[in-house]
Formats: C-alpha cells, sequence, structure tokens
C-alpha cells in the first residue's frame, strides 16, 4: 500500500547509516575510486580529496581498490558545503585516481500519476531521455522475491562494492533532516525488475553518469523513499523491505547546484604539502600518546 503524506514536505533526520545497493549484482569492478569508509563510502575527487555524506561522520581511512590497506583521512580537513549532506575532506597520502564531478544539469522524469491501486506511472517533462545513472555503494544487498514483485533485503551483506542501473526520476529540493533546511537532490525510482536501490550503509556513495565514454559525479547517496507528500514529491523514510517494484525511490545529494563550492574547497597542490605535513604530524601526535 503506497502512503501519502498530507504534510507540505515531511523531515527526517539522518539517524541510519546510508542506505546500500540491490540487487545482488555481484562486486563491482568498474567504479574503483568509490571507496570504503566506515559507516559508508566515500568518492576520490582529487589528488587528495574525497567526497563523504556529512550524515555519515568522520572516518579515519578510506579503502580503495587500488590501496587496500587504506588511504588516512585528515579529520580536521572537514569542508561542509552549506547545509547540505555534502562534505569534503583531504587525505595525507595521493589518492591513485578520482572523478571529475558533472557540469550540467541532469535531465529527468517526474512521477505524479498514482492509481487506485497505488500503482505509480512516469509522466516525462524533460526535452530529452531521462540521464542514466549507475549506483555505486558498499552497502547490503538484496534478491527477487519468489514472486518477482520485489526485493527481499539480505542484510550483514555490505563492504562489498555493488553497481546497478537506474534513471533520474526527481530533481528538486527537499527537507530530509529538520536542521539543514532545504536542499537539492536527485532520485531514481524503482519501477521493474533490475533497476538499482540504495540499502543500508550506502551512504556516500555515488551517482554516476557516463558523459561522452567518461564516468562522472553527480550525486552523493544520501537516503530512500517510499511515500510521497501532496506534491507528489518523495519523501525519505526508513523501512525494512524493499517492497514492491513500483514503491521505493533513491534518493541523492543533486552535486551540480553545489559544483563551485566543492570545487573550492579541493585544494591547490601548493597547499597540499603544507596539509599533507600538518595532518602528518597530527598522526604523530596520536600515536605517541
Amino acid at each position: 500500500m503506497r502512503l501519502r503524506s498530507s504534510a507540505a514536505l515531511a523531515c527526517i533526520a539522518f539517524a541510519v547509516p546510508a542506505w546500500s545497493i540491490a540487487p545482488n549484482t555481484g562486486a563491482d569492478s568498474t567504479f574503483k575510486y568509490v571507496g570504503l569508509v566506515a559507516g559508508g563510502c566515500g568518492i576520490a575527487i582529487g589528488d587528495h580529496s574525497i567526497l563523504l555524506a556529512h550524515h555519515a561522520g568522520v572516518p579515519n581511512k578510506i579503502y580503495l581498490d587500488d590501496a587496500p590497506a587504506g588511504i588516512d583521512i585528515d579529520p580536521n580537513s572537514g569542508t561542509r558545503i552549506s547545509t547540505t549532506d555534502i562534505t569534503v575532506f583531504h587525505t595525507v597520502q595521493a589518492l591513485p585516481g578520482w572523478y571529475n564531478l558533472v557540469n550540467q544539469s541532469l535531465a529527468y522524469s517526474w512521477t505524479l500519476n498514482e492509481d487506485a491501486g497505488g500503482n505509480i506511472t512516469d509522466t516525462f517533462t524533460g526535452n530529452s531521455s531521462p540521464a542514466e545513472i549507475m549506483m555505486v555503494g558498499y552497502g547490503d544487498t538484496s534478491t527477487l522475491n519468489a514472486g518477482g514483485t520485489g526485493y527481499d533485503p539480505d542484510e550483514g551483506q555490505s563492504g562489498i562494492r555493488r553497481a546497478a542501473a537506474g534513471r533520474v526520476d526527481y530533481k528538486g529540493d527537499l527537507t530530509l533532516n529538520p536542521a539543514d533546511g532545504k536542499q537539492s537532490f536527485i532520485g531514481s525510482h524503482l519501477s521493474k525488475n533490475g533497476d538499482g536501490v540504495l540499502l543500508a550503509f550506502d551512504s556516500g556513495g555515488a551517482y554516476m553518469v557516463n558523459v561522452g565514454g567518461e564516468w562522472q559525479v553527480a550525486g552523493l547517496n544520501a537516503a530512500v523513499a517510499n511515500a510521497y507528500n501532496d506534491q507528489g514529491q518523495p519523501i525519505a523514510m526508513p523501512f525494512t523491505t524493499i517492497g514492491n517494484l513500483n514503491g521505493v525511490w533513491s534518493i541523492a545529494s543533486d552535486l551540480f547546484p553545489y559544483r563551485s563550492q566543492i570545487l573550492a574547497a579541493v585544494p591547490e597542490p601548493a597547499s597540499l604539502t603544507a596539509l599533507t605535513f600538518g595532518a602528518l604530524a597530527l598522526l604523530r601526535r596520536r600515536r605517541n600518546a
């Protein structure tokens, strides 16, 4: 049964760790600069810079395919982008590679039509096909249920990077944390077998888009949604089952409106030397304490 809120805009605090990828597509080998951190994921966006979900906390290391022992994160280097769920942190050692941020607003479709049975159908309002995305994360996964009508979560399966396809169905401002106010989000609606959806511990993972053969970062995994407000917008809320194939949204912080602020937080090479020496000194003090 689909829920519809009578509130103009519902709110939810980020009390639950970020969500992860379903269905179980097996381990991903493509998006190797989306790394594992304590409590979720991180995305390499520069020589020494990573994106993290603010609500997921401050990890000490990021683990990447090319750095399985982990790369140290300077815990004092965080720059939160306004009051969004987006935070830029700097690493002590250089990262083996990174992704560029998308430099365009994504085409999207708009889902508003709901029949008496609670079924949602897409009404496209853009000028071209909705942007296709890959959701990438290290969270739990799921399997298609016996009836083929939805997914059953497989808890305890986090720690493996997975990727699953979707499309951008929603773009707009939502309030997910009352203390933060509205911010820009993009969302992907689970509507058919094989579509991706986020689950536990995918926070900080990526919405990736292919731009001319190059994978770029468009969104930062934030939450899931399984209801709508009275304007037809998805409302983020926790759930214990993914339910039917026409009933869940995956929500990511939209990076494009904040692109210049994010890039401003990525240090120039000349600044990295001072940052690195300062972070190394801090680590030595901690180890000697």
